[in-house]
Parts: C-alpha cells; sequence; structure tokens
C-alpha cells in the first residue's frame, strides 16, 4: 500500500469530501489597461497569457508588459505568495486554464485576460493552494473547461465558471503527500525534458547537414557520399520541376468545412495551412479533385514549405501540388532535395 493509500484508509475511511471551488477559494480577474498606458520604462510589470507556458504550467518573463504608473491597481490585482495564477479569456480554447503557480511574492500585477485564485484565508486550513494547483493543472479541470466554454470566438473564463468546479478536499496530511510526489515527478519530467530536446536538436543538426550534403549536388565531391561510397560517374543534370512533374490544383474547400466533413478512417486527406488536415470520405469531393498517386504538396502561404503523401489526397485550392509518372524519377528524393530550399526560393515556386 502507498503512502496516500494508507493515509487515506487511516484519514477518511468513509471517502472525501467534494466542495465547490467557491466555497475555498476567491477568483479575481486582472487589471485594465490602454495601450497607451504601456511604456518602456514603466513602474507596473504586468504578467498575461503569453507568460504561462502551455506546456508545463510555468510563469516566464519574456514580453513582460510595462505601465506607467498612473493606471489603478487594487491590492488584491498584485501576485502574492501562494497565488494561482491563470489565462481566463483567449480566442483559443488551448490558451484558456493555463495556470502557474506563485512561489514567491515578486511585484507583479496581471492583465484583464488574466485572473487570480487565491485561497481564503478561513479556508487554509482545510486546503492547500499548491494541492488546488496540482487539481487546475488536471484533466478533471480540463474537462470542467470543455463543459462549460461554449463560445467559438473569445472564450471567457468567468467567475461562475470557476466557482461550479468541484474539488476534493481530503485531510491536509493526504494533500500534503500528494503534493510531494506531483512535484517530485515534476522536476523529474522537467530535467528528462531538458535532455530530451537538447538530444532533438543535436539529431537535427545532424540530419540537416547529412541532407544538404547528399543532396547539393553543385561540387564533384561529398564528404557524405564518399563515406558511404557513392560516386558519381558523370556531371548531374539540372532540370525545371515543371519539366520532371505534373503540377495538381486542389479543391474549393474552408477550413470550416474541412472540419465539418472530417472523419476517422476517411480515405482522402485534405492538406490546410500548417499541419492543419481532415480525412474525409471519398464522396464529399469531385473526382476530379482528388489525387491518387504520390504527391508533394506546397504549402506557400502561411507556414511555407512541402509535405510527402503517398495516399490519395486532395488540397485547398490556394495550394498545389506535383506528382510524377516517370518510372526514372523518385518522388521522394524530390521532396528531400525541395525541403533543402530557403523560404525565398519556396515563395517563386509554381
Amino acid at each position: 500500500m502507498s503512502t496516500v493509500e494508507a493515509l487515506v484508509a487511516k484519514l477518511c475511511p468513509e471517502g472525501v469530501e467534494f466542495k465547490a471551488l467557491g466555497e475555498i477559494a476567491t477568483y479575481t480577474r486582472g487589471i485594465s489597461y490602454k495601450k497607451n498606458d504601456e511604456q518602456v520604462d514603466g513602474s507596473i510589470s504586468v504578467l498575461r497569457s503569453n507568460n504561462i507556458t502551455l506546456e508545463r504550467n510555468q510563469l516566464n518573463f519574456d514580453n513582460v508588459k510595462k505601465l506607467n504608473s498612473s493606471v489603478h491597481v487594487r491590492s488584491d490585482q498584485w501576485l502574492q505568495n501562494s497565488d494561482i495564477l491563470i489565462s481566463a479569456a483567449s480566442g483559443s480554447k488551448a490558451h484558456v486554464g493555463k495556470v502557474a503557480y506563485i512561489d514567491k511574492q515578486n511585484g507583479y500585477s496581471f492583465g484583464a485576460f488574466m485572473a487570480v485564485v487565491r485561497v481564503e484565508k478561513n479556508q487554509q486550513s482545510s486546503m492547500i493552494s499548491k494541492f488546488l494547483f496540482h487539481l487546475l493543472s488536471s484533466r478533471s479541470f480540463e474537462d470542467h473547461l470543455k463543459r462549460s466554454l461554449k463560445s467559438t470566438t473569445i472564450n471567457n473564463l468567468n467567475a461562475g465558471i470557476m466557482k461550479k468546479f468541484r474539488i476534493p478536499v481530503p485531510p491536509l496530511d493526504v494533500q500534503c503527500a500528494i503534493v510531494e510526489i506531483l512535484d517530485r515527478y515534476s522536476e523529474l519530467v522537467y530535467k528528462l525534458e531538458i535532455e530530451l530536446n537538447a538530444q532533438i536538436i543535436a539529431r537535427r543538426k545532424q540530419y540537416e547537414y547529412c541532407r544538404n550534403e547528399l543532396l547539393n549536388f553543385s561540387s564533384e565531391s561529398s564528404k557524405i557520399r564518399d563515406s558511404l561510397g557513392i560516386v558519381l560517374n558523370e556531371k548531374v543534370e539540372f532540370k525545371a520541376l515543371g519539366e520532371i512533374a505534373i503540377r495538381n490544383k486542389g479543391t474549393k474547400i474552408t477550413a470550416t468545412k474541412m472540419k465539418e466533413l472530417h472523419t476517422e478512417g476517411g480515405a482522402v486527406r485534405i492538406f490546410a495551412g500548417g499541419k492543419t488536415t481532415a480525412d474525409v470520405d471519398e464522396s464529399v469531393l469531385p473526382e476530379r479533385d482528388i489525387t491518387r498517386s504520390p504527391g508533394i504538396i506546397v504549402k506557400s502561404r502561411g507556414y511555407v514549405g512541402f509535405e510527402y503523401y503517398d495516399r490519395p489526397f486532395s488540397h485547398k485550392n490556394e495550394f498545389w501540388s506535383y506528382s510524377v509518372n516517370s518510372e526514372t524519377i523518385n518522388l521522394k528524393f524530390i521532396y528531400y532535395f525541395l525541403d533543402t530550399l530557403t523560404e525565398g526560393v519556396v515563395s517563386k515556386l509554381g
């Protein structure tokens, strides 16, 4: 039996009491200010949603806004020790509900799209603020937000939504044990993430170097090709992409329509900007808009780049794609070569 299980069995054998968040904590929105209140050497430092990381619920102090001293800040709108700072409004549901724990007083306030959850003094004997922070970082709070936020534009996490969230209130010893375990795991995960990210960066640089060397035919020799025994017996011919590939058109469709038509296991993938895709049934698209041979999709707006796909596909009509019908040309080779191009060259293709 674990320490937590033993404590629960000993201290709350009849089960754990649940309370609404509004019974235990206050919910305070941040300060409102105008654009002309901002100044480089302002005396009021204001944290906003971008100052909470999406991945780890940690504070960062990049691009902190400074306001002039004439902006009114109530006493409860200054961050205090053990506060839980939360992103309270955003056009993206993914960013609403981000939280960060304030472990030391640092002289910061917070903006109108932010809020603070603060355990009331008369409730501190029954609730540890750090335990509440972990609850607000959990899946149960995420599910509560999904049920409560109905807007498709600005998602506003108001006091009514927050106060209704029901939380378990186990004895303090149980809360302390849980906090200790979760803090320890969080620190371990953070260290592993740093190590893994360093490995990923190193491997990406190694891959890019090898790729660029292997695909550089402007000189006769290459250290990578030589080490692999790849010998060029004759000069490599260069051709325009339009000479060897067929340019495919896309289909007229909006992002909203893609979302409506998406179905798990759909036979045709539609590509839009960035990493946005939708899998749809063949019947929803005109046959002429479906490419059934492997292709290279050219992302020409926003994120500019290429994507290789070897099953039936289409794409928004502002993009285009290339395929080949010659057995002497390897389309995947063309894809890797195009991937070495700079953004300036990519924007001129087509």
